[in-house]
């Protein structure tokens, strides 16, 4: 089974205007009182420098004043009006209020719809923020249509060069990863990189931004390596510039963290998530979308060092969280579901983790449809708890259904496909199709060890399971050579425990894998 871990993807939400804010910082902050034309457009400027530089309240607090300062003018200036509602946009984005930032984002491109503007970059670099926050309320396919305007006008008003094309590919990037083609992800990012990089210190944020995006996609295509050097390049850069730890930086320390404990690095997952934590609830109080998901991760933390009752209350305090702020239909509340049902299910609970496992599958389905990557997952977790119950024919069905999935969108040798081919072999071997689990070891084991980076006693087990398989097929020569390879890897494995002072746990029997 697989719990879900709460890595988070930044969004790169993208100014109507671009401008260092240096130069904004030059305009003096206009007098209390005043409805002057030229204040709107200084108090926009200001805002902007302080959006730069990932002060957002100050930002809010400016566009708001500005916007009502225009309304108040006997002749509006509705190109300022577009561009205060966009950028408050971008921040309730940024806040995970998709539905205010939706609002308010169509509120600017009604105004510049109205000013005739679909040509010009502003219009453009708005239909990838619109694109952006429909796409993080799931609504996929609206977006995919936006965000290829937004291409078509960035296009033609800035070239492909420009760093607004760039942002547009990283946020198209993030619909490719939300979707499972993170091939298409890694490319999309790639290629905003390739752009951020010619531009140099102009697109030093951006850049962080498309750094821990794609950290993301290689993360989920098992590169755990690159992952990580994505994942601290973006942080190195974005705490250089801003001389802190913003919100988006506790974000990419969530990530890191979430690799840290899926590379086995538990005690620097730790650490990393308690000071986030720490960070977040100072930045951005207690009832925040990212402060949900570092509860999670810290649940998935306690969880791996079986403290049941240290995880369930990590995840019941994000689950609170996630209904106050996104609401009990969203893929971020269903993952705390599997991971409170994979903590039952540890428990022996099996029949009330399926029923976890099955109300996240009914909510990603909702979202995704069924032919994702999370559905793979959520089909992974409740055909390991009809195995628990001896349903050993409904469990080969869903591992069948989930294998084809991931083979579709993560590829034949993704080492998530290995696991799920490993778990199919496990309940064929228990309902005696042993034809069909030497077929299953077969292709689980040669994927593994091309994934994994080291031989590991998770190898080990495979390995002795598929031994017995062989002998039971009569194929003694193969079974030999496979037990010889499982306790070479037993006997390098405990050698190197005894030499970091950690014990060789004991060998399980045959059972799925988490």
């Amino acid at each position: 089974m697989f719990h879900r871990d709460s890595i988070f993807r930044l969004c790169a939400s993208i100014c109507a205007v671009a401008l260092l804010s240096t130069v904004c910082q030059a305009f003096d902050s206009p007098k209390s009182g005043s409805n002057e034309p030229e204040n709107v457009a200084r108090l926009n400027r200001l805002g902007e420098a302080s959006q730069a530089d990932s002060r957002l309240s100050d930002a809010k607090e400016k566009y708001e004043r500005a916007l009502e300062i225009n309304r108040k003018l006997a002749h509006p200036i509705d190109m300022e009006m577009a561009i205060s509602l966009n950028n408050l946009g971008t921040i309730a984005e940024k806040r995970g209020q998709y539905g205010d930032a939706e609002s308010l984002l169509r509120q600017s491109y009604a105004i510049l719809e109205k000013l005739k503007a679909q040509d010009d970059p502003i219009f453009g670099q708005l239909i990838s923020n619109l694109a952006l926050s429909i796409q993080n309320q799931g609504r996929y396919s609206e977006a995919r249509l936006l965000y290829n305007q937004a291409f078509s006008i960035i296009r033609r008003s800035s070239g492909e060069n420009s760093n607004p094309f760039a942002l547009a590919l990283t946020n198209a990037g993030l619909l490719s990863y939300e979707t499972g083609h993170f091939e298409e992800a890694l490319a999309k990012n790639h290629r905003a990189l390739k752009i951020q990089n010619a531009l140099g210190a102009a697109a030093s944020l951006d850049k962080a931004v498309t750094l821990n995006n794609l950290g993301l996609a290689y993360f989920q295509l098992g590169r755990f390596s690159d992952a990580e050097n994505a994942f601290r390049q973006s942080l190195a850069m974005r705490t250089k510039l801003l001389s802190r730890i913003d919100s988006e930086a506790i974000e990419t320390v969530n990530n890191l963290a979430v690799l840290e404990r899926r590379s086995g690095r538990t005690s620097a997952a730790e650490q990393d998530t308690e000071r986030a934590l720490r960070l977040a609830e100072k930045e951005l109080g207690p009832v925040h979308p990212l402060i949900a998901t570092l509860l999670n991760t810290m649940g998935l933390i306690a969880a791996s060092q079986n403290d049941f009752r240290q995880a369930t209350g990590f995840y019941e305090r994000a689950q609170a969280i996630w209904l106050k702020t996104v609401g009990p239909d969203h893929p971020k509340y269903a993952a705390t579901l599997s991971n409170l049902a994979a903590v039952r299910s540890k428990q022996g609970h099996h029949k009330e983790a399926q029923h976890g496992y099955e109300q996240a599958l009914q909510i990603d389905s909702a979202r995704y449809g069924p032919d994702h990557p999370q559905i793979a997952t959520d089909l992974s977790n409740i055909a390991a708890q009809l195995y628990f119950q001896k349903h050993d024919e409904a469990a080969i069905e869903l591992y069948r259904r989930a294998e084809e999935i991931q083979e579709k969108h993560l590829g034949p040798e993704s080492v998530d496909v290995a696991r799920t081919l490993h778990n199919l072999a496990v309940a064929q071997l228990r309902a005696k199709d042993f034809d069909g689990a030497e077929r299953s070891y077969r292709r689980a084991i040669p994927i593994f060890q091309k994934a994994e980076s080291h031989e590991n006693a998770t190898l080990s087990h495979w390995l002795s399971e598929y031994a017995s398989v062989l002998r039971h097929q009569k194929h003694f020569s193969e079974a030999e050579q496979a037990d010889v390879q499982a306790v070479r890897i037993q006997v390098r494995t405990a050698i190197e425990g005894q030499e970091k002072g950690v014990m060789p746990s004991a060998f399980v029997s045959a059972q799925p894998s988490t």
